[in-house]
């Protein structure tokens, strides 16, 4: 979210939102690349984006992006980035046995981002060369 979208009218916001694309960018392709991870075969991504309000002033914006694979499973993942809010990455899982993981605080993008850059050098040589999926350079799921 840039600082442009912040602190407008809802419905100035909304006009926006129809001739400019902005927000996160990737979500639809990082549940994309939990479900490859997970061997799951999902079938369309479903997104949504839509502004957080307060006082009629948009303070904020949420994504979602949802999908359900040929067994019924539901994989989705939400960002939300509030002015205020709190930082916070959480991760659910809903099963047997089910798991919650809550990083207060939250993990840093960029610096997550150069972690897992430096932790796939050690393995990116052992790939067949093409586009590749992130999966694919992990350390720990290493070349298939």
């Amino acid at each position: 979210m840039t600082p442009r979208n912040v602190g407008l009218p809802e419905t100035e916001w909304r006009e926006r939102a129809e001739r400019a694309a902005f927000g996160h960018v990737g979500l639809v392709e990082s549940a994309l690349v939990c479900a490859v991870a997970l061997g799951w075969q999902v079938g369309p991504v479903e997104f949504s984006r839509e502004p957080l309000v307060r006082n009629g002033t948009v303070v904020g914006i949420r994504e979602l992006a949802s999908s359900v694979d040929v067994v019924e499973r539901e994989l989705s993942l939400e960002l939300v980035f509030e002015l205020d809010g709190e930082d916070e990455d959480l991760i659910e899982i809903t099963g047997e046995p089910g798991c919650v993981v809550r990083v207060e605080g939250g993990l840093h993008g960029d610096a997550a981002t150069v972690a897992c850059t430096l932790h796939a050098a050690k393995v990116v040589s052992s790939l067949v060369p093409g586009l590749r999926l992130p999966i694919e350079a992990s350390p720990w799921v290493g070349p298939s």
